[in-house]
């Protein structure tokens, strides 16, 4: 059930920067980065199938949900891009997760983890200087 609200904060928030997008270019550059997680409802056949193949293709735990690969110019930090990693409470991070945003946060990189489509949105609002409404 958890998993479910997960993915309608982070769909929620792809809507909106579609909606953005037609005023501020640089939000079509947002991705989602897939996850393993998603296929928790396959068949475990299917699941081990789809992981294993990922896994080949360089899936790597604990990397955050979301990435945009845009530089902070707007608040002179110099980030090199923004990752979220998205949440519902009471859920938290799990430590490879925090793993990965420490060391991305280490590279340059900012590295968040949200609760929710309105602070995921703010956080990128407040990253690239923009409105949000």
């Amino acid at each position: 059930m958890k998993r479910d609200l997960e993915h309608l904060e982070q769909a929620a928030l792809f809507e909106w920067a579609a909606w953005k997008s037609k005023q501020w270019g640089c939000l079509k550059l947002m991705f989602a980065i897939p996850n393993a997680q998603k296929f928790i409802n396959a068949s475990e056949e299917a699941k081990i199938r789809a992981i294993s193949k990922m896994k080949a293709e360089g899936l790597r735990p604990g990397v955050p949900d979301i990435f945009l690969p845009v530089p902070d110019r707007f608040h002179n930090n110099s980030y090199c891009g923004l990752f979220i990693e998205m949440k519902v409470k009471p859920n938290k991070p799990t430590k490879e997760q925090m793993e990965w945003i420490d060391e991305l946060a280490a590279m340059g990189y900012k590295a968040v983890v949200c609760y929710s489509f309105e602070e995921a949105k703010e956080t990128i609002c407040d990253y690239l200087g923009i409105e949000g409404e």
